[in-house]
């Protein structure tokens, strides 16, 4: 669980949610028959977004479970006081870098894993990091 100033949710909760969903999408592979609906190449859209967003009990909750062949299993909810929840099932420590790559910290990868196969950092621009 993440928190973070209400006021600041209010006006760019929307575009964490958006971000988190991207790099869910991004990271999400085919389990099963969904490999039939999958492609390599696909982009996340904000129609994809809407389609999986709904307000309940005064919170903002974005949940998808397959899109398009690819396993996403995630859910992100912002509820009014600032916490930031991020939930996923089957990623492993997924949504840990996800965190940290929406925060534009550098993270370590693999070389030769997931979507920037061949490269050794996700870097995701200029730095803010405290």
């Amino acid at each position: 669980m993440l928190k973070e100033d209400r006021d600041v949710l209010a006006s760019c909760g929307l575009g964490l949610i958006y971000a988190l969903s991207a790099v869910s999408f991004r990271d999400a592979r085919p389990r099963g028959y969904s490999e039939m609906h999958y492609e390599e190449v696909d982009d996340w859209k904000v129609a994809d977004l809407v389609r999986h967003l709904r307000y309940e009990r005064g919170r903002l909750v974005f949940h998808a479970d397959y899109v398009r062949g690819r396993m996403m299993k995630t859910t992100v909810e912002i509820d009014p006081e600032g916490s930031v929840l991020l939930e996923t099932a089957n990623r492993g420590e997924a949504a840990t870098r996800w965190v940290a790559t929406v925060q534009g910290k550098r993270v370590m990868a693999l070389v030769g894993e997931g979507p920037d196969a061949g490269a050794e950092m996700n870097e995701p621009g200029p730095s803010t990091a405290s």
